[in-house]
């Protein structure tokens, strides 16, 4: 999860597995820009951890939808499929470089 109050002023707010990066979205809904979600992570993978974040933003969430970008090993159209179809907005391959990061967060948040 990222919150950029201004440009490139970057506070980060780590989960280790799926289930956590739910219960921090729904315990600071309205606090973050952008969420890199894992797409392979213990416990709930970033797939249903996304399905379940657009529901909770579906159940009267005022602060609108907020993007979610997918990390993943996996270059396959497949894989890129099956995150847009849970609820992502974009996609970064791992690894990325400096530049790749910079270019999404600039394409979401301004």
């Amino acid at each position: 999860f990222l919150t950029l109050p201004l440009l490139w002023q970057v506070k980060s707010v780590p989960a280790f597995d799926g289930e956590e990066a739910v219960r921090i979205f729904n315990e600071k809904q309205g606090e973050f820009d952008l969420v890199f979600m894992d797409i392979r992570m213990p416990k709930m993978d970033g797939l249903e951890a996304t399905r379940s974040i657009r529901s909770l933003e579906e159940e009267g969430d005022q602060h609108g939808r907020i993007p979610i970008v997918a990390l993943s090993g996996n270059s396959e159209e497949k894989d890129r499929r099956d995150a847009m179809t849970a609820g992502m907005d974009g996609y970064l391959t791992k690894p990325y470089n400096l530049a790749d990061l910079k270019a999404t967060i600039n394409f979401y948040l301004s």
